[in-house]
């Protein structure tokens, strides 16, 4: 198995290359938005990513066009990946 690619991993908001978070909300979006169905949840994100739930929630925080709900639920499995527009 994997290590998961952790918080540290990430760069800082304003790196020039790498991975930020901002960057990585953008291209969850664009995932979850190809899954072409309903229900994207928060762990399949965290799976599919090999990121923890709590990385999915912070990249989704830093996107203007996602959301998770509901948004104080304490299990990823029943937190709906949102898309603004859908």
């Amino acid at each position: 198995m994997s290590r998961l690619f952790d918080i540290e991993k990430f760069c800082s908001a304003g790196a020039l290359s790498g991975i930020t978070m901002r960057r990585f909300g953008e291209a969850l979006i664009t995932w979850v938005a190809m899954q072409d169905r309903p229900d994207v949840t928060v762990a399949e994100a965290a799976a599919t990513w090999n990121i923890t739930p709590a990385i999915v929630l912070l990249a989704l925080d830093e996107t203007y066009w996602a959301y998770a709900v509901p948004p104080q639920c304490d299990d990823p499995g029943k937190q709906i990946i949102e898309l603004e527009g859908e």
